[in-house]
């Protein structure tokens, strides 16, 4: 806790009313795939701006892909990076 505040995950994946705080890439990741499976969801996340953002994605047999829009896989990189 820094300053009065509770330490917030780095990502929020939210389903409806579920949410699951992940504090890595790789948590989210094994969070996605294990609990989320056949499901669409939306990651909640901080941009390297300071603003927060939101991905909506579909996650699949085949990997994890935007939701909308072209239906591209997920870069990892530019999501660790805070600049997806």
């Amino acid at each position: 806790m820094a300053n009065g505040t509770p330490d917030l995950p780095r990502f929020t994946i939210r389903q409806f009313s579920r949410r699951v705080g992940c504090n890595s890439l790789s948590e989210l990741k094994a969070s996605l795939s294990e609990a989320f499976a056949g499901e669409s969801v939306s990651i909640q996340y901080t941009r390297a701006t300071g603003l927060s953002a939101t991905l909506f994605v579909d996650v699949t047999q085949q990997g994890i892909f935007e939701s909308y829009g072209e239906q591209r896989a997920i870069d990892w990189g530019l999501l660790e990076d805070g600049h997806a």
